[in-house]
């Protein structure tokens, strides 16, 4: 401590008796916010004791438990909502607009297996008459795009996609049906007329 510092009578009771290489401390005590924050979590902690260990509160497992199945609601109602097929929803995007709007969706998703304008590269030609799974018609081709195909290579797009981006393709698709894109893939399924 440096000898020209005056300490008042206060200071040199709170001052401890030691000395590190000329460092001295003084001794103040906590403030009373800290004292009474402490002593607030002791008092909660004695019904949170009770509570949890002996009266059985629920545990983190219980409450896993719990969130997993109000998930699983929302989950359940979303897959409901998205699985059936809205004519009034479909309409809205049967015209020009909806169309273009299903091809930017087509060009982001579905280009890299069923080529340019639909054309059909990994993925069969979606251009002709021929079907595989759906039966040509919006309904059908809205629960392929949504399911998938899997054993097929078809992936399920409900969880990437949402439902109006699936009406969109499906408008989509229903306007580029029975085009026959020139240097399309040859045909596969059954014809559907």
């Amino acid at each position: 401590m440096n000898d020209k510092t005056e300490l008042t009578e206060e200071d040199k009771s709170l001052l401890l008796n030691h000395d590190y290489d000329g460092i001295q401390e003084f001794d103040y005590p906590l403030p009373n916010w800290w004292k009474l924050s402490f002593v607030l979590t002791v008092i909660f902690s004695v019904p949170y004791a009770i509570y949890y260990l002996a009266m059985g509160g629920p545990t983190l497992n219980d409450e896993l438990i719990q969130d997993m199945a109000s998930l699983n609601k929302v989950r359940t109602a979303y897959a409901v909502k998205m699985a059936k097929f809205d004519t009034d929803a479909y309409s809205a995007f049967e015209g020009p607009e909806g169309i273009a709007l299903g091809a930017v969706v087509y060009e982001d998703n579905c280009l890299s297996c069923h080529e340019e304008k639909g054309k059909g590269d990994i993925g069969p030609n979606l251009t002709d008459a021929y079907w595989i799974h759906a039966k040509g018609t919006a309904s059908t081709v809205y629960e392929v795009v949504l399911n998938g195909r899997e054993d097929k290579g078809m992936p399920t797009w409900k969880e990437d996609l949402t439902k109006d981006e699936i009406l969109q393709v499906v408008s989509y698709l229903m306007s580029i049906k029975n085009t026959n894109v020139e240097g399309g893939k040859e045909q596969q399924g059954l014809l559907i007329k």
